[in-house]
């Protein structure tokens, strides 16, 4: 069995709640971007205060993670991703993430339908996407594109058209001390980008450097061409009295 812990929701939540929800954004209603690529990836930069959409200092990511090209060097990769673009994630039907840890949750999402459909709710479509997502019989699972790998689950249940999420599931031996509510944040935007195709700024680890190359980094990696902006979604940061 899993190992089982009931997340600090009041705190969770209010983490959460600091972005706007009151309508969730699509990419057309963000500022426009200019052009970009590899070499300027310099147009990265934060946006603060109410250059902000979102309510709360984000990341701009969107002159590289738009505009960055990728081919996979590793043939075994390779043919793992393109593989995998033919699965429907029956095969994770039953399987949980290694070393499971369990976090229980109450997530409430408006998906637009009534019911979620057995089968693939988001399918990577080139190498610079990195999640394939998959949802059978109330649990939803959360897999690399690339690898095939199992990262997370989280069961859920439809209701009067409102989709909840109950608990959250991850491999503990992936978890960094520093910041070991990641996954659950991670589990949320998956959900919100992904799922829901919204505009939505993605977690970055509160312990990760706050300069612009690890930055594009970790959301790239991560993330690919969904890691439009990231948001640090730790402890707000104080300032020291020197």
């Amino acid at each position: 069995m899993p190992e089982t812990y009931r997340s600090d929701a009041r705190a969770l939540n209010a983490i959460l709640k600091n972005i706007n929800q009151g309508e969730l954004l699509t990419e057309d209603d963000l500022p426009r971007v200019d052009s970009g690529s590899a070499s300027n990836a310099h147009r990265v930069h934060w946006l603060r205060g109410l250059e902000s959409p979102f309510g709360v200092d984000v990341f701009d990511c969107r002159a590289f993670s738009l505009h960055h090209e990728i081919s996979i060097g590793d043939p075994e990769l390779a043919e793992s991703f393109l593989r995998n673009r033919y699965a429907d994630g029956q095969e994770y039907v039953g399987l949980r993430p290694e070393h499971p840890i369990q976090v229980d949750v109450s997530y409430r999402f408006d998906p637009g339908r009534e019911t979620l459909p057995n089968g693939a709710l988001y399918k990577a479509e080139r190498a610079e996407e990195k999640w394939d997502i998959y949802h059978y019989d109330g649990v939803i699972y959360f897999v690399r594109s690339w690898t095939g790998t199992l990262v997370h689950s989280a069961e859920c249940h439809m209701e009067n058209g409102e989709l909840e999420i109950t608990n959250i599931m991850t491999d503990a031996a992936t978890l960094d001390e520093r910041d070991v509510m990641f996954f659950i944040r991670e589990v949320y935007y998956l959900i919100v980008s992904h799922i829901l195709s919204a505009a939505y700024p993605h977690p970055l680890p509160t312990y990760l450097s706050c300069g612009d190359e690890s930055i594009v980094d970790f959301s790239f990696s991560r993330y690919g061409k969904k890691g439009l902006f990231g948001v640090k979604n730790g402890p707000p940061f104080e300032e020291k009295n020197n």
